[in-house]
């Protein structure tokens, strides 16, 4: 009987030492955002993304790097030709080709 009382001491002793505090749990609802509203936001500052790469004679519009800049490799056509038909591109697609700017490829 002594072993045992030393026993259930010797537990309440450590329960109390290393006690730890209780924490309430968050019950706060976190914004949750739908695969909508994430290609939403793609499209805003990568309009044309999912047409990418893009394969033209001579050319490829491969990626965005970053919003509003687009990398094109040129395949042994002259650059302010390819310049014209990538941006005819963009016009066709419904985007303002002045937002776009080009980083060359060669």
């Amino acid at each position: 009987m002594t072993v045992l009382a030393l026993v259930a001491i010797a537990m309440i002793i450590t329960k109390i030492t290393y006690k730890v505090p209780v924490v309430a749990p968050n019950n706060t609802i976190q914004e949750t955002v739908t695969p909508t509203e994430v290609e939403e936001k793609v499209e805003e500052k990568y309009p044309l993304w999912d047409r990418l790469p893009y394969f033209g004679e001579g050319f490829t519009i491969d990626r965005y790097v970053e919003p509003g800049l687009v990398v094109v490799k040129i395949q042994g056509v002259d650059r302010t030709i390819i310049e014209t038909l990538v941006k005819n591109w963009y016009k066709v697609n419904g985007i303002d080709p002045e937002t776009i700017e080009i980083s060359w490829e060669e």
